[in-house]
């Protein structure tokens, strides 16, 4: 494998950046392992209790990294993103929210993927309290050897290629049990072996045709995943518009559906729901600096004072104090 300088970089808040500390540091214990990785750890906070590490390595032609990230409290982080990124990003762990550039937000949410243009610069991400993990890889040329036969994959390479600026998914997905499967063969090869670099290349070749079997064949079968998926596509619409969807989407009904949610997840689906939308109207407030009336208006609140007790709810603080609240 060939060592050189990871994609990504994390930037503490500026508010306590001065705490910072940056080593090569190991993998958290519980987290996947990379062979050959180059690690790249940074420390924040006066007990070094919040970090972000990047594990990375790079192939002939393609690159694959690990990150993760844990802190104790809300935060908004700065992302560099060193060079133009076109692959795929699949969230394991946790949930966050960044921007694409100048082409709004881009929500991560647990066991869904995206494949997508990522444009070179500063990103902000903000993230709750918790772990967050996630695996990505950036293809190269074994991207474009789907590239005749898959319009999507044609429209990213189209968008690398180019000048463009803004960042772009051209789908988001469900993680199947399989890609996951995959993932973990990746984290399980041996680091003193002399094929690594040719079975990570077999791993990644398969994670693209898996991509492509599931754009052929859309599943309609219900899955938390699937779940997250609209949630992640629909965070503008009312929690009881995103009910109907899923009821038209998977032909189920509400106490169906809630009664699935329950069996994998500690809390009902609406309480999710809120929770996710009220930390992207979190986003909307801290990092693309929104009026509390201009997000109330894009989350289909009918009147300000309905948002703002919500979010109180859920947040602890007032929407208006949001800035004040968050490490940034």
């Amino acid at each position: 494998m060939q060592a050189c300088e990871p994609l990504f970089e994390f930037s503490p808040p500026a508010d306590i950046a001065a705490t910072a500390t940056r080593n090569a540091g190991a993998a958290p214990p519980a987290a996947l392992r990379l062979p050959y990785a180059v690690m790249e750890f940074v420390y924040w906070g006066y007990e070094q209790e919040h970090f972000a590490c990047h594990q990375y390595y790079q192939g002939s032609s393609f690159a694959v990294g690990i990150i993760n990230i844990h802190v104790s409290e809300t935060t908004l982080l700065t992302m560099q993103c060193r060079q133009v990124f076109s692959g795929m990003i699949y969230i394991l762990n946790g949930y966050a929210f960044t921007r694409q550039g100048q082409n709004g937000c881009l929500p991560f949410l647990k066991d869904t993927y995206t494949l997508q243009f990522y444009p070179k610069g500063e990103h902000p991400l903000l993230l709750p309290a918790g772990n967050f993990e996630l695996f990505y890889v950036q293809p190269g040329k074994l991207l474009s050897d789907l590239e005749p036969e898959h319009p999507e994959l044609k429209e990213l390479a189209a968008m690398a290629a180019s000048d463009v600026i803004y960042g772009n998914i051209a789908s988001r997905l469900a993680l199947t049990r399989e890609q996951a499967n995959i993932i973990h063969a990746c984290a399980g090869l041996p680091n003193h072996n002399g094929n690594t670099a040719l079975l990570l290349e077999n791993n990644i070749n398969a994670l693209l045709r898996s991509y492509h079997m599931q754009t052929l064949n859309p599943t309609t079968t219900l899955s938390a995943a699937e779940i997250s998926v609209l949630v992640a596509q629909q965070l503008n619409e009312p929690v009881a518009s995103l009910q109907h969807i899923l009821k038209k989407r998977f032909y189920i009904t509400a106490p169906t559906l809630l009664r699935y949610w329950k069996k994998t997840h500690d809390l009902s689906f609406r309480k999710f729901a809120i929770r996710i939308r009220m930390m992207y109207a979190l986003y909307l407030l801290v990092a693309e600096h929104k009026t509390v009336m201009n997000v109330c208006d894009q989350l289909g609140y009918l009147n300000i004072s309905d948002f703002g007790k919500q979010f109180k709810k859920v947040m602890g603080f007032a929407p208006s104090k949001a800035r004040f609240y968050i490490i940034q």
